[in-house]
């Protein structure tokens, strides 16, 4: 019995091997989707989970009392959700926030920026210029 964090850049084939894996040994997926329904359950709604979500606050909003308590709520979450074991959390800062705990394996995922802009260029039916500036800005408010 394990849970599994996996972190991503975007593009980077994550949730393909995270479904892979889960396929393989029976573990439950549990990602943004599953994350948002729980966080709204407690009451925290979808603007405010937008606004913190895997984003670089800057400097005041790193301060903010919503910020704190969205990361609060996030904690519980994530943990409540890591109880269940055999699971697989894809991002929102799992694999830091459970640090420590028994039985975690953390895993990241990369690719070169060739393949994740290739990647973002066809899902988007954009050009490659512009695929690489969404690739640049997930990875900067990812680094947070």
């Amino acid at each position: 019995m394990a849970v599994i964090c996996i972190s991503r850049e975007l593009a980077s084939y994550g949730e393909e091997t995270a479904q892979e894996l889960a396929r393989l040994n029976g573990y439950k997926i549990v990602d943004k989707e599953h994350i948002e329904a729980a966080l709204s359950a407690i009451g925290i709604d979808i603007a405010k989970q937008a606004r913190y979500d895997e984003k670089n606050p800057g400097f005041w909003a790193s301060l903010s009392q919503q910020r704190d308590e969205y990361l609060h709520f996030l904690t519980q979450v994530i943990y409540e959700t890591a109880l269940e074991n055999n699971c697989i959390i894809l991002g929102r800062g799992a694999h830091a926030i459970l640090r420590g705990i028994p039985n975690l394996i953390g895993i990241r995922i990369g690719a070169s920026k060739s393949v994740r802009v290739e990647r973002v260029r066809k899902a988007q039916n954009i050009d490659s210029r512009h695929a690489l500036q969404i690739i640049e800005s997930s990875d900067h408010d990812r680094a947070g």
